[in-house]
């Protein structure tokens, strides 16, 4: 522990290691050692003790909390922590330790449902009005978020959008509503895409509908044929049978030999596989007056293979 020590409220700077980075602490006694007096404190000497304690960070290489690029002024080489998404108050963080919600995070609940289910920046400040009772004021540097439960509460209710974090200032809210957009053009694709596809399908039952109507008027047609060639058929009499018999044989003939040059077919393309896969295996290195003769062997093998049956 080290420190510099002034005249008034005797103010002492500790360095401590906290887990596994350093942590340093700036101490004031809050009475005066010899008057008794207490020590008062107000805006501007708050922001003069951040300053020194930053500057302690960058000359001992420490982080320094978030600060906006435009408040960066302790060196090129300084280190700054991320902007803490959500940030709690002292008074906030005592009701954290206590499993207890604050005003201030009924309005950062009120943000997180509005911006995820809002189309557009207009309409999630309609939504957090109307819904929640939360009204909005951008027109300044900070986004401002007014609670009006609260208009008669010393705080009035007031809680700016960098105070409760980073996701709940303007832009981290515009970033999720983008976004959101995004996410709604794409399931708009999709959504497109399913209804072409659902339509198609109906055209194709549609089609297949008035197929069918086709089909059942041709076989009425056909039934109705059937039923004139039956009748002449028994009219003619045997000889007209005869004659169908000899009809169905032919038929059933010429099926038979469909069937015999389909499984000749078949045959003459297994033949070319094996050929081609025996073509493919490596051969074994023999001599040359052995290969010669293995070449005539398989010469005529495959002669043999191709040779049309007689």
């Amino acid at each position: 522990m080290y420190g510099s020590r002034r005249e008034w409220h005797k103010p002492t700077v500790a360095i401590r290691q906290g887990g596994a980075s350093l942590l340093h602490h700036i101490i004031i006694n809050s009475v005066h050692p010899d008057t008794g007096k207490k020590y008062h404190s107000n805006r501007k000497n708050l922001y003069e003790i951040r300053h020194q304690s930053n500057l302690i960070s960058a000359k001992n290489n420490l982080t320094i909390p978030y600060l906006p690029e435009d408040q960066r002024i302790y060196g090129e080489h300084a280190r700054y922590s991320d902007p803490s998404p959500v940030r709690h108050t002292q008074g906030e963080q005592a009701l954290v330790a206590d499993n207890k919600n604050s005003w201030r995070m009924e309005i950062r609940e009120a943000i997180v449902t509005e911006r995820k289910n809002s189309t557009d920046y207009e309409d999630f400040k309609k939504n957090l009005e109307q819904k929640h009772g939360i009204t909005t004021n951008d027109g300044g540097k900070h986004i401002v978020f007014t609670l009006l439960s609260r208009a008669d509460e010393r705080d009035k209710g007031k809680a700016r959008g960098n105070k409760l974090g980073e996701d709940f200032t303007k832009e981290g809210i515009l970033n999720v509503i983008e976004s959101n957009q995004a996410e709604i053009a794409r399931s708009g694709k999709v959504n497109r895409a399913i209804n072409n596809v659902i339509g198609n399908l109906d055209q194709v039952a549609k089609r297949n509908v008035a197929i069918s109507g086709t089909i059942d008027s041709v076989g009425g047609r056909l039934n109705g044929a059937i039923d004139i060639i039956s009748g002449a058929a028994l009219s003619i009499g045997n000889a007209k049978s005869e004659h169908q018999r000899r009809i169905q044989e032919d038929a059933e003939r010429a099926a038979a030999e469909q069937r015999e040059a389909a499984k000749k077919l078949a045959e003459q393309q297994r033949l070319i596989a094996e050929a081609n896969q025996r073509a493919r295996e490596p051969k074994p290195d023999i001599p040359k007056r052995t290969q010669k003769a293995h070449g005539r062997v398989e010469k005529e093998q495959g002669e043999r293979d191709f040779a049309p049956e007689r």
